[in-house]
């Protein structure tokens, strides 16, 4: 295993890395080094702002995903963001890896095991000679006459006996002088633990004999400058170190070198002492240009009094100014570097000027990075080249309090701010899918609409508007055109009010047509959207420029809405089937009439009132028990089921003792009190009114009732609607209570106030357009700033 090393190596990280990760991915692997076999090289992650680093091992490069050691040369793994610097750098674990491959190639040993007949036995490298080397048999140090060498063959004089150790030992550079460090202990029969005076930084750099007899490197270990045996030395024997520490290299014997000894052109500037050649020893005139290097190299101080000529260029490692300018009398003076420019101002100013006057400044405001144009009312402006055209994106007018005004659109993501046609801005979210902006004093919301010059299709599809003008807010329609096609809006509806007025319209652009208005209630029962209820708007009669209206209430019985009841422009009221109110109002020979041919007829003349049967067949009552009274008494007349009739009077009201069955409207103004039995027209005049206040009932506890679909015990139909028992949790004031045979004497969950229901959607609308209208204003202050 070997470390590598480049230089100038760099690059940063492609994406996060956390402190347990193995392997990350950088930018570029380019300038470092390729790693083969079980060779590495050491890289220093830096968090951008350079405030912690950590150093790792990288083993194995593919492509630009690296695996890596964590934490290495005492630095703790910890997590890096993407960007964060990548570089190789010296350290310290990289010198002593280096050092500790140079030694180990400096002081190698290799073990052969005789046969009792092989004399020769080949090294893995070749020695100057034989006094390079050190020969052990079975630890018994083998003098020189013993063998001779020759290349990488090593011969012995006699074969060495059969499965002896042989151990031998290569020394690349000789040692001589101090270098050679030697330490002697005692054993005592336990210690097994010793410290050297000197750290040999690899065991193949000691010699250890034990009485003489030298220790084989697999019986020992070095760490620092401990030397630790495998067993323990006998107590009293004599333990010699003997550490090469190199620190002096084949130094000659004092004037023993003769020019004899040196090659030819052997010696040149690196074998010269600094100071040895003086000018008594150069020939007058015989340093020319001719004898000078094409690079030479000064490295004391280069004192020249006149000035430097240096066409082709000046290489510096670094520039170093006792004045304060640089000056270019003509022309540009350009700055190339192969990486970064780096402006280190430690006045924390960076100043730009033209003839004198500053019109720039970049500087630290604390921990902040601060531009200025310090010109009076002087703008900033951003520009760039737009296929050619230099364009000013974005202008900064200082003397407006600095105004931003951008050339085009402002992008947020996927929102941008923009100037859509005269008079009107807007911001787009993901391009024209939706549009919030203001004319004048109208706000509008949008789907697929954008104004220019008027309201335009962003693409081909219907259109959606919410306008919020003269104190309504409208709700608009376009029916489906072509990407930037004028857009005609169709149909609307409109909340408005005036004083205690609050109004709902419903506008329907049918020109000359019949025209209608749905109110529908929609689940996503069998399928999305579902068509459940409705309130059918239309003109009764005529065309569209007919003023007569009608209403009908469309239910649906497992199937498409039909009308259950309807209002004709006569004020006529038609139901489909049967009804189940509380509390029927009539004016006074205003007739309810029942029947496809109004066979049987209700009303009250002033003076009387009538059951009549205007058709043909015979007007039938049945019931258990049927009771009539007047005004004087609680009833006038009972008929039993038994045939029995009881007579006696009563008050006004009709009573049903046991609850009217049937089904019923949520928005008919018929009511039916389930605790007293009483039928009752409900009223909304203040006039019948007492102690108002705002609403009391906490409108968004709406969102928390669930809509259920159900079949009816009694006609076995499939509706849909509340549950009493469920809504009474939430908002009991929209349940009606009342006991019922068998659950006990208290009154429990029976019927909802659908129609109270709908006031509390209002206030909750009326809530949602407060905060509307919040949020537009918050928009406008912020277009205003």
């Amino acid at each position: 295993m070997g470390v590598l090393y480049t230089n100038n190596a760099s690059t940063t990280l492609a994406a996060g890395l956390n402190d347990s990760a193995t392997s990350t991915t950088v930018a570029s692997s380019s300038g470092f080094p390729t790693i083969s076999g079980s060779n590495y090289f050491y890289a220093t992650l830096e968090l951008a702002d350079g405030s912690a680093h950590e150093i790792v091992k990288v083993t194995a490069v593919s492509g630009t995903t690296w695996t890596i050691v964590r934490g290495q040369d005492n630095t703790s793994a910890r997590a890096f963001s993407s960007s964060d610097k990548v570089e190789l750098r010296i350290n310290s674990a990289l010198l002593t890896d280096v050092v500790n491959d140079a030694l180990a190639s400096t002081f190698t040993r290799q073990a052969f095991t005789g046969d009792g007949s092989d004399t020769t036995f080949t090294l893995s490298r070749t020695p100057n000679s034989e006094n390079d080397l050190f020969v052990f048999i079975e630890g018994v140090f083998q003098p020189h006459s013993t063998y001779s060498l020759s290349g990488t063959t090593l011969t012995f004089s006699e074969a060495p006996a059969n499965s002896r150790e042989i151990t031998v030992y290569h020394v690349s550079a000789a040692v001589s002088g101090d270098s050679l460090s030697l330490n002697t202990f005692s054993g005592n029969g336990s210690t097994t633990a010793f410290t050297m005076s000197v750290d040999p930084v690899h065991e193949n750099n000691t010699m250890v004999f034990i009485e003489g007899v030298y220790q084989e490197k697999s019986t020992y270990a070095t760490s620092g400058t401990t030397l630790t045996f495998d067993t323990a030395p006998a107590n009293g024997t004599s333990i010699d170190v003997t550490t090469h520490t190199q620190s002096l290299i084949n130094v000659p014997v004092d004037a023993s070198v003769t020019l004899a000894k040196m090659a030819a052109n052997s010696v040149d500037s690196d074998q010269y002492v600094d100071g040895s050649i003086d000018t008594a020893h150069y020939a007058d005139n015989s340093i020319t240009g001719a004898e000078l290097a094409d690079n030479i190299v000064i490295a004391g101080t280069l004192g020249v009094t006149g000035a430097v000529t240096a066409d082709a260029g000046v290489s510096i490692d670094n520039i170093t100014i006792d004045g304060t300018e640089i000056d270019l009398s003509s022309g540009d003076l350009t700055i190339d570097v192969a990486g970064d420019i780096i402006l280190d101002a430690d006045g924390a100013d960076i100043i730009f000027a033209d003839g004198g006057t500053t019109f720039l400044e970049i500087d630290k405001d604390g921990n902040n990075a601060r531009i200025k144009n310090p010109i009076s009312d002087g703008d900033i402006k951003i520009q760039g080249n737009d296929g050619g055209s230099i364009i000013t994106a974005l202008s900064l007018d200082i003397s407006a309090g600095g105004d931003a005004t951008f050339n085009g659109n402002v992008g947020i993501g996927n929102v941008t701010f923009d100037t859509l046609g005269s008079g009107y801005s807007g911001v787009q979210i993901n391009g024209y899918a939706y549009n919030i902006g203001h004319s004048g004093g109208d706000h509008y919301i949008t789907n697929n609409a954008y104004h220019n010059s008027g309201w335009k299709y962003g693409q081909t599809s219907t259109a959606q508007k919410i306008q919020l003008a003269s104190g309504a807010i409208q709700m608009k329609l376009a029916p489906s055109g072509s990407a930037d096609a004028a857009v005609g809006w169709t149909n609307y509806s409109k909340l408005s009010g005036t004083g205690n007025d609050v109004y709902l319209d419903i506008f329907a652009d049918s020109g000359s047509n019949r025209g209608n208005g749905y109110l529908r209630f929609l689940t996503d029962g069998a399928s999305d959207e579902q068509d459940i209820a409705q309130i059918l708007f239309s003109q009764d009669t005529g065309d569209g420029a007919a003023r007569k209206g009608a209403m009908a209430f469309q239910v649906s019985d497992n199937g498409a809405p039909a009308t259950a009841m309807s209002i004709a422009n006569n004020k006529g009221v038609s139901f489909a089937s049967y009804i189940n109110p509380a509390s029927i109002n009539l004016d006074d020979n205003s007739q309810l009439k029942i029947g496809s041919g109004n066979d049987l007829l209700l009303y009250h003349d002033g003076s009387d009132s009538y059951i009549k049967d205007a058709g043909t067949g015979n007007l039938l009552i049945s019931a258990s028990d049927i009771y009539l009274g007047d005004a004087s008494s609680n009833w006038r007349l009972r008929m039993h089921g038994s045939g029995r009739f009881d007579f006696r009077q009563t008050n006004a009201e009709i009573y049903f003792t046991n609850g009217i069955t049937g089904a019923s409207s949520a928005n008919s103004d018929m009511r039916y009190n389930t605790s007293t039995g009483q039928m009752y027209y409900q009223t909304s005049s203040r006039r019948y009114k007492k102690d108002i206040t705002d609403l009391e009932i906490d409108t968004t506890k709406i969102y928390e009732i669930d809509a259920v679909s159900f079949t009816d015990k009694t006609t076995e139909d499939r509706c849909f609607g509340l549950i009493a028992e469920e809504v009474d949790k939430v908002i009991p004031e929209l349940v009606n209570k009342r006991v019922i045979e068998g659950l006990g004497d208290d009154p429990v969950p029976d019927t909802i106030s659908y129609s109270m229901l709908s006031v509390l959607l209002l206030k909750e609308l009326q809530s949602t357009k407060i905060k509307l209208d919040d949020a537009l204003e918050r928009i406008q202050t912020l277009e205003d700033a």
